[in-house]
């Protein structure tokens, strides 16, 4: 009798242990989960907050912009290219991008000021644009050369200081290697800056992972572009890009951009 009790006391002992380890995983996969939940709305909700602060600086930039514009255009004689005050509604452009240009090449001269200008690192937003567009031609090569420099800044070769705010080029960056930020709201800030309008359009994309026939249910394919007004028109601009992306990654959406 005192032998069987001590078997049954073995085999409930470690029946309890395989209980009690299966909850403490069951517990750990969960209180993980939470914190992932946590963490990525967390994120979502600075990366809203980020998007509306520069919703309302681009929207003042622009407006002081169009005053500065207005005061040279009435004091100079000769009749300039002229680009609307506010922007204009969304409807088909009127040229192809061959109306604009037939080959990559012709933005050689600008995409190369780009690259120096991303050689070194820029204090202000104001600094930034002034080097990347103070020679630009066109509205075309603004939008470009601010494109080629966003392609060119490899994320994960720079080393951030922590002590970078957000209302600079650098402290834009690191958020969006860090997943605060995104292309996308940078891009917006930097036209601004331009003096181009520019909007962000959030949607979906089929993107990997996607099967024929699966809904857009949650945020598995959630993307966002840009549309920049240049030549007359809304044109995409910037296609989606993850959080620290390579310059591989960078390269590919360039190639991409100019098919």
């Amino acid at each position: 009798m005192k032998k069987r009790s001590r078997e049954e006391s073995k085999v409930l002992t470690v029946r309890h242990q395989k209980d009690r380890d299966e909850l403490e995983k069951h517990m750990t996969i969960k209180r993980e989960a939470k914190k992932e939940n946590l963490t990525r709305k967390m994120l979502e909700h600075e990366r809203a907050a980020t998007a509306a602060l520069v919703e309302k600086h681009s929207k003042e930039m622009m407006r002081l912009i169009q005053e500065k514009r207005s005061e040279y255009l009435e004091d100079d004689d000769e009749e300039l290219e002229h680009y609307p005050a506010s922007p204009p509604p969304p409807q088909p452009p009127p040229q192809t991008k061959l109306d604009i240009y037939t080959d990559p090449e012709e933005f050689a001269q600008v995409d190369q000021l780009a690259i120096q200008v991303a050689q070194e690192d820029q204090k202000t937003f104001t600094d930034l644009v002034r080097m990347l567009v103070g020679h630009c031609s066109s509205d075309v090569e603004k939008a470009r050369t601010i494109f080629r420099w966003i392609t060119v800044k490899n994320l994960n070769s720079i080393t951030f200081d922590d002590s970078a705010h957000g209302d600079t080029p650098m402290g834009l960056l690191r958020g969006i290697k860090y997943g605060t930020e995104s292309y996308h709201v940078l891009f917006k800030r930097l036209c601004s800056y331009a003096g181009l309008h520019c909007v962000v359009i959030k949607g979906y994309s089929k993107s990997a992972g996607y099967q024929p026939g699966v809904k857009f249910e949650d945020n598995r394919f959630r993307n966002s572009w840009n549309a920049v007004y240049v030549a007359g028109a809304w044109r995409v601009q910037l296609g989606g890009a993850a959080p620290g992306q390579c310059q591989g990654g960078a390269q590919a959406r360039r190639e991409e951009q100019e098919r």
